[in-house]
């Protein structure tokens, strides 16, 4: 995430984001197995949203908005955990001390 993040600060429009962020990801071990053939952006919206093509026009519009102003945000999920979780009352622990 921060690798892909540090990278958008370089971006001047969409098509910078498309061959500096995109591409990289969908040419990594850590793409989804249903974007493997997609390669670019608007291959991977089409895939994910079926966009008509004034709904993909208004996506790189905002993106090069988004962009040139540096008004994004991050987010972050995980679908899964590495490693033990604590047991319950481990991770309560602290809140019964006295």
């Amino acid at each position: 995430m921060i690798d892909y993040g540090s990278d958008i600060w370089k971006l001047r429009d969409w098509t910078s984001f498309d061959q500096g962020v995109v591409h990289r990801y969908l040419k990594s071990q850590y793409v989804e197995p249903k974007f493997k053939a997609c390669d670019d952006l608007k291959d991977s919206a089409l895939l994910a949203w079926t966009l008509t093509t004034d709904e993909w026009e208004s996506l790189t519009a905002r993106l090069d908005q988004v962009i040139a102003k540096g008004d994004f945000h991050f987010v972050i999920a995980a679908q899964r955990f590495a490693g033990p979780t604590p047991e319950p009352a481990q991770a309560s622990d602290h809140d019964h001390t006295a």
